[in-house]
């Protein structure tokens, strides 16, 4: 009997050491660079032989802040109403979830980005003007421009296996698209001015969804637990 016992506890163990092997083999994690838009670190789980869902996260700082703009204006966006953010979104940060399907090295993928920009010190009289509103002289200081987009789109990639090594490098194009957004105005360390957002959140997601388009280019650099 205590031979019996031990044959079985020997293919146990045999068999959690085989199933962590195996999962192991199919965790990843990656960072890397969404150019020109983001720093980004991720996880990726391959559930399948063909088929992963990963993980990423996105910040968007300098060199990169001044981007979103450019792109806006790049695809005709009106130049006034951009003016009216200021020069840039000095923060922000994006979270996205990617479904890939592989076709042995090169995989196409259907992703969900959801991006929180942050706009410090936007311009007073570019917003009275444009917006033709009046804001109060208490508010005539320090106030920032919250933006959070709903975008959506696809990726194609190819990943390139370092040989001996647990290291690849993935390279990507990608496309985002806006399909929904929300804006506000708020002074720093208080609620949002919802009278004075009421007005730029319509225009904005007017422009967001219509002109808000994000190509890049991916560089990432990927280690497999």
């Amino acid at each position: 009997m205590i031979i019996q016992m031990k044959k079985e506890i020997v293919v146990v163990f045999i068999f959690i050491t085989h199933v962590y092997n195996v999962l192991s083999q199919n965790r990843e994690i990656f960072v890397g660079l969404d150019i020109p838009i983001y720093y980004s670190i991720g996880y990726e789980h391959k559930l399948s032989e063909h088929i992963s869902l990963n993980g990423k996260l996105g910040v968007l700082t300098n060199p990169f802040d001044v981007i979103i703009l450019d792109l806006l204006k790049e695809f005709d966006a009106d130049e006034l109403l951009v003016n009216t953010i200021g020069d840039a979104f000095s923060v922000g940060i994006n979270l996205q979830p990617t479904l890939k399907w592989y076709i042995k090295k090169t995989y196409i993928g259907l992703s969900y980005s959801f991006l929180m920009l942050n706009a410090k010190d936007c311009p007073i009289d570019a917003i009275e003007s444009y917006y033709e509103i009046s804001i109060p002289n208490r508010y005539s200081s320090s106030l920032t421009l919250q933006s959070n987009l709903h975008n959506a789109g696809f990726i194609l990639g190819r990943k390139f296996n370092f040989k001996d090594t647990r290291f690849s490098l993935n390279l990507e194009l990608s496309l985002l698209k806006t399909f929904a957004s929300n804006s506000y105005l708020k002074k720093e360390r208080e609620q949002p001015l919802e009278s004075l957002s009421s007005a730029i959140d319509n225009k904005l997601n007017h422009y967001f969804v219509n002109y808000g388009y994000f190509p890049s280019i991916n560089i990432f650099f990927v280690y497999i637990l």
